[in-house]
């Protein structure tokens, strides 16, 4: 039940995370337009120097989710 919990809170770390870069991507791609004649997140998180933090919040994502099935599928879990 623990590894559910936290695996919980890791994505929800994650979405809130990705989220917001998401939010500053937008508010970027209204003030300058295209950069470069390429208007995708990764140039404007890259402008912001963003890019390891995004992964970061990628990974630990990508980690809650598998915990989160092996705290689901776990066969001697006490309640």
């Amino acid at each position: 039940m623990k590894k559910i919990i936290f695996s919980g809170f890791c994505m929800a770390t994650s979405a809130i995370g990705i989220i917001s870069m998401l939010f500053a991507a937008i508010q970027l791609e209204k003030q300058y337009g295209s950069i470069n004649g390429d208007s995708s997140l990764m140039v404007y998180l890259n402008l912001l120097n963003l890019t390891p933090i995004f992964t970061g919040f990628i990974i630990l994502g990508i980690t809650g989710f598998l915990l989160r099935l092996w705290g689901i599928f776990e066969k001697d879990s006490k309640s």
